[in-house]
């Protein structure tokens, strides 16, 4: 059972707890930029709106291009992360790295309107980048000329860039906070404008990549609450509409490799954030696997392996596939009729993927390996509860499971900074455990995450597994707990009951 009154286990994924630096809710979505930092609801009236008259505060707003905070270059690199940045942060230039020819440190590139856009730039693409990328990826998913060349052509897109590192460096400082939300308003404004005046017709690459840009953005904010579905869905309606004008690769001007990466980094985000999305029933009705096998079937490098042509799942991108699907199904427990003879064909799959993912391990030992069997064992776990809804986590199979899955968490994986993916198969395994050395395993993993990354993303799972943890330690008092109006009396029963977590977490 859960420890019962363990304050140290229970407060330690908290995030009061200093490891996950807490930011108040946000209660301002339109109003002014001082608001939305400041996490206050705003009246919305300029040029000067009421609270901030009220605080003597200086009133910002997202069009206002003159109201950017002025950072210095200085400024930014004497903000070291303190003890939990990525290791990334100690090199500021790396004359080995492929864009280093075309952006010299002591030069300012086109397109970069001052010494503050050149510093957050050269953050951009040296620190936050690879984060992105897994290790095994070929070199050639690193050749950035062509994404800057693309940030030329396009100036919002190089908004969305500075939006990204002045959010990555806010992380540790808020001094970056509104440049980064300006920056970003700015882009999504530029976008939007487009659309309205019908200067778009939805099949440009420009257009895709701006959306991706825009969800990374979400998943990277440490709000409490993001928009990240709400630009999932509209990538899903992009790629539908490129596959229904029968758009191809070959009709485009960007590489093979710019379509490799827009559609992993889809499918690795439908995949990985279905478990805390309500209604991934109209998510799945916008687009179909189908969409996005021009992308997924391109091979950048042709002499290079499966793995290095796949820069960001690392594998065969059936497994996240699988992924959305389970998840899809859990909202229709108790499976009937073809929902449960699906069920049945998805642990077959899992069964050939766990054989093959064991010869993998054998032959290449290789991380993302590793976080592709912890992948395949908390699927296993998640589907044996779909199907038997009445199973519980003492079953003998599902400790099976919990213990191969507790062995690779202590071993091989989390060793690099883009291992944020593992966030989904923690959440599995957190609600099937009991023993407080795994639970608490667990949250230090998801602290060194948060440490290695400073992603938002990591830390609003750790609030939803927070919460699910709570309702565990009422279980372990009370024995059976109310949770969406279900009666539950075991971690597993959380799977499937999880909306109330929830509930104030708009993902």
């Amino acid at each position: 059972m859960s420890p019962k009154g363990d304050d140290n286990v229970m407060a330690y994924i908290s995030i009061s707890n200093p490891a996950f630096p807490t930011r108040p809710r946000q209660r301002s979505k339109w109003g002014c930029l001082t608001c939305r930092k400041r996490r206050k609801k705003c009246n919305e009236r300029r040029p000067r709106c009421a609270d901030c008259s009220r605080h003597s505060l200086n009133c910002t707003w997202p069009d206002q291009g003159s109201a950017r905070i002025s950072v210095t270059v200085a400024s930014i690199e004497s903000s070291p992360p303190k003890g939990s940045s990525p290791s990334g942060w100690k090199k500021r230039h790396d004359t080995s790295h492929p864009l280093s020819l075309v952006v010299p440190p002591n030069t300012r590139p086109c397109g970069l309107k001052s010494t503050l856009e050149q510093a957050l730039f050269h953050h951009f693409i040296q620190d936050f980048l690879p984060l992105l990328v897994h290790p095994e990826a070929h070199p050639g998913f690193s050749d950035l000329h062509e994404l800057y060349a693309t940030g030329l052509q396009h100036p919002w897109i190089m908004e969305t860039f500075l939006a990204m590192a002045s959010l990555h460096i806010s992380q540790i400082s808020n001094s970056l906070d509104t440049v980064a939300y300006n920056y970003y308003n700015t882009a999504i404004g530029v976008v939007r404008r487009k659309i309205e005046s019908g200067d778009v017709e939805g099949t440009e690459d420009w257009l895709l990549a701006s959306t991706v840009f825009f969800y990374l953005f979400e998943e990277w904010s440490a709000n409490v609450s993001s928009n990240l579905m709400h630009h999932l869905e509209a990538a899903a309606q992009l790629f539908k509409l490129r596959r229904a004008r029968g758009f191809s690769v070959e009709s485009s001007s960007t590489t093979l490799a710019f379509h490799r990466v827009v559609a992993e980094s889809f499918l690795y985000h439908v995949a990985t954030m279905s478990l805390l999305h309500e209604d991934l029933n109209r998510l799945s009705a916008k687009f179909s696997w189908a969409d996005l096998e021009y992308g997924l079937n391109s091979v950048p490098f042709p002499d290079a392996s499966t793995t290095a042509n796949s820069p960001i799942i690392g594998q065969n991108p059936g497994l996240y596939q699988l992924m959305f699907d389970i998840t899809r199904l859990s909202s229709l427990v108790p499976l009937q009729g073809d929902d449960y003879l699906e069920a049945l064909k998805y642990q077959d799959e899992l069964r050939k993927w766990s054989s093959t993912n064991r010869v993998a391990i054998d032959e290449q030992g290789a991380e993302f390996v590793f976080s592709d069997a912890l992948y395949i064992i908390s699927l296993q776990i998640f589907l044996l509860k779909l199907l038997y809804p009445e199973i519980l986590t003492s079953n003998p199979h599902i400790q099976l499971l919990i213990q191969r899955a507790i062995v690779l968490i202590r071993g091989s994986l989390g060793t690099t900074t883009n291992s944020i993916h593992l966030c989904w198969p923690i959440f599995i395994l957190a609600c099937s455990i009991d023993s407080p050395a795994d639970m608490l395993l667990l949250k230090e993993k998801l602290v060194e995450l948060w440490k290695g990354s400073l992603c938002g993303q990591v830390r609003r799972w750790a609030t939803v597994i927070g919460r699910m943890w709570k309702v565990k330690e009422e279980m372990s008092n009370k024995g059976i707990v109310t949770v969406d109006s279900f009666n539950c009396s075991d971690g597993l029963d959380l799977l499937i009951h999880r909306k109330s977590f929830l509930s104030d977490l708009k993902i």
